[in-house]
């Protein structure tokens, strides 16, 4: 009976000083969002819409602008890609990822020079797919579409 007691008073003082701390915390986060707000609305001018208008339009045309760019760069690396997965192994030994035909007499290298360059070609359209994304556009053929 003395330990079920000892349990129960214990348990209700670690609630007490649990929810002490908790509230206590809680009221200086909310002065401090309290002095937040009080500094924001005292210190806030007035701006005109005109401003606002350019500023938007600044903004859009230089994602407009980004966004071409990256299409343009999905674009080639389309072809890029299909033009390395569809020549022949002599061509590839020539390219730049085949180290200029270094490697022209080793098929098993010239493979896996192909398949890297492939999939690092599929990495970098991924890359640039997600940039795209983030402005608000799509590629489409080398152009661009709003999303």
């Amino acid at each position: 009976m003395k330990n079920s007691i000892l349990y129960i008073v214990g348990a209700v003082a670690l609630l007490g000083g649990g929810a002490f701390l908790f509230l206590r915390n809680k009221k200086s986060k909310d002065t401090s969002k309290l002095e937040e707000l009080k500094n924001l609305t005292t210190n806030v001018g007035v701006v005109s819409p005109l401003k606002i208008t350019e500023e938007v339009k600044k903004d859009n045309s230089k994602n407009i602008a980004d966004a071409i760019n990256l299409a343009t760069d999905i674009a080639d690396l389309k072809a890029k890609k299909v033009k390395y997965a569809t020549m022949s192994d002599n061509d590839f030994s020539r390219t730049n990822e085949a180290q200029n035909g270094f490697w022209a007499n080793n098929p098993s290298v010239l493979k896996q020079l192909r398949e890297q360059t492939l999939t690092n070609i599929s990495n970098n359209i991924k890359a640039s797919n997600e940039k795209i994304v983030a402005l608000g556009y799509m590629e489409v053929n080398g152009s661009i579409s709003k999303i």
